[in-house]
């Protein structure tokens, strides 16, 4: 992308069209005019399929437990409480296994950093050692500075490609290994519901992926200076040749080492943020899954106990307004099935 920038802002239609952009964009223009509708179609259809299931499973509950007599469903509701103790105390040894994962992940990013500074100074260190080495000792700044700026750039450039990909991957391992101890407990739940009120067990499963907290920036070289007068020059003009400019090249050294910290900084830090909020999302996200499939079936004897208790004469009407309802959606899933099985490919 930056070759393509660089050769569009020159003119240079050669290399824009090496840099491989023009492909990219006839893809983009291509998806844009005829392909964003179908795949917008598709991701609505399955969306909308499963928030169908999840309302037909609910209405289904509703109408098992009202059709029950009161003291069965005082008996399952006490059954259903009894064998949720040992599920929260499984969520209890979930919640602490995320905790694990992310302070793993947080351990392996202060190493990955300090191996990013050694690395840096691995690769910068030199170019100045071969400036201080063939340039005379008043132009080694220049010369460093016009080196060194670019190889910044292109250091931490590829190091934040390597780095993020790197995480990402953690991240998604971590996150799908504990998204699937969450879909195991609410597997249970639901199969608990489907023992006592004999419901089908349809889970559904959203992925959460990982996004850094915000894009790194990079600072490239622009010599630190100071307002107080800097004395070491003077100093330098009593030195031999070869004196002046090691001095130099260990002074540049020690602005270089101070830009890759900053710069290792941004990149630990951005990261670190996109940790901690996307394995806090995650954590919400999928436990509210099993909150609500602890939540559905509570509510579905609760409600159904206060019919039975206090308005006995509307069960008979309640019933028939929940088979209606059943009856719409099913009628709308086989139009919904219907219209995505016609749909052009």
């Amino acid at each position: 992308a930056r070759t393509g920038l660089v050769a569009r802002e020159n003119a240079d239609q050669i290399g824009f069209v090496q840099s491989g952009i023009p492909v990219v964009e006839d893809y983009l223009l291509r998806f844009l005019a005829l392909e964003k509708t179908r795949a917008l179609e598709a991701a609505i259809a399955m969306k909308a399929a499963a928030l169908l299931v999840d309302t037909e499973s609910d209405l289904t509950l509703r109408r098992r437990a009202l059709a029950l007599p009161l003291q069965e469903l005082r008996d399952k509701q006490f059954r259903f409480e009894e064998l949720l103790q040992p599920i929260e105390g499984r969520r209890a040894i979930t919640r602490d296994l995320l905790k694990g994962e992310r302070s793993r992940i947080g351990a392996e990013l202060e190493a990955r950093a300090e191996g990013l500074r050694n690395g840096a100074r691995g690769s910068l260190f030199p170019i100045v050692d071969e400036i201080v080495d063939r340039a005379e000792p008043d132009a080694i700044d220049r010369l460093a500075t016009d080196a060194v700026s670019p190889a910044i750039v292109g250091f931490f450039d590829t190091a934040c490609r390597e780095i993020t990909a790197f995480f990402v991957g953690q991240s998604e391992v971590a996150l799908r290994a504990h998204r699937a101890r969450i879909d195991e407990l609410v597997a249970d739940v639901r199969q608990t519901a489907a023992d006592l009120f004999e419901l089908p067990v349809t889970p559904i499963v959203e992925d959460e992926k990982f996004h850094l907290a915000q894009d790194p920036y990079w600072v490239s070289e622009r010599w630190a200076t100071t307002i107080l007068p800097d004395l070491r020059p003077i100093v330098d003009r009593f030195l031999g040749k070869t004196a002046r400019s090691a001095r130099r090249g260990a002074r540049i050294k020690a602005r270089i080492d101070g830009l890759i910290i900053r710069n290792v900084e941004n990149l630990r830090w951005s990261i670190l943020r996109g940790l901690d909020d996307t394995f806090r999302r995650a954590a919400v996200t999928l436990e509210s899954r099993l909150d609500d499939a602890v939540a559905l079936t509570r509510g579905a004897i609760t409600n159904a106990q206060r019919l039975r208790e206090t308005q006995s004469g509307k069960i008979e009407e309640e019933l028939a307004r929940l088979d209606a309802g059943i009856m719409a959606i099913e009628e709308a899933r086989a139009t919904l099935a219907s219209a995505v099985k016609s749909a052009p490919a």
